[in-house]
């Protein structure tokens, strides 16, 4: 009778878990007019993490990276206070960095996110900047985290863009991204939790 029991436990934890993974892909808002694959999906009892790309890219090829995540923090803390420190550690992973914000971003639940955007001229290591909107919601010590991540040619300047002449086309496709991104993170804010 025991193992009956532990065998029905067993199961009862493998379907909640399945039913809160399928849950996590499905509080997301993604740009329609790519499709996407997930490239990455480590997921704990505290934290997830989940990257998605453009189909046919990978992470490291790709032009747009999106990422959800759930992290654990050390100590309790505002949703201010956490991307003002996500904002302070692009300073030593850029080689020059403009920021966005924060701005607060009134949730439909009642809460407050905080949006904004790091412009960095050259990630150290990567031969490309980006232009990386986030949105980032801090409910006690749990932050849940989204991310649209632009890569670009790299520039001399954060906020410069440094395109190849007769490129007309490609800035007018990053501008509209850019756009995109700022109302994705914005978009998905409010499934931050979720």
């Amino acid at each position: 009778m025991r193992k009956f029991g532990a065998l029905i436990a067993l199961f009862i934890f493998v379907v909640a878990q399945a039913n809160a993974q399928d849950s996590e892909s499905e509080s997301v808002s993604l740009p329609s007019e790519y499709d996407w694959q997930l490239v990455t999906h480590q997921y704990d009892a505290e934290n997830y993490l989940k990257e998605w790309v453009r189909e046919g890219e990978d992470i490291e090829s790709a032009k747009w990276l999106l990422v959800k995540q759930k992290l654990e923090l050390p100590k309790k803390q505002s949703s201010k206070k956490y991307i003002k420190s996500i904002f302070r550690i692009a300073r030593s992973a850029c080689t020059d960095v403009l920021y966005n914000g924060p701005e607060k971003f009134p949730l439909d639940s009642g809460g407050n996110a905080y949006v904004g955007r790091v412009m960095c001229a050259q990630i150290v290591g990567k031969p490309y900047g980006a232009f990386t909107d986030m949105s980032v919601l801090v409910e006690g010590k749990t932050a849940y985290i989204f991310t649209s991540e632009i890569r670009m040619p790299s520039s001399p300047k954060a906020g410069i863009l440094s395109f190849d002449p007769g490129s007309d086309a490609e800035i007018e496709m990053f501008m509209q991204q850019i756009s995109t991104s700022a109302g994705l993170v914005r978009m998905n804010a409010g499934l931050l939790a979720e």
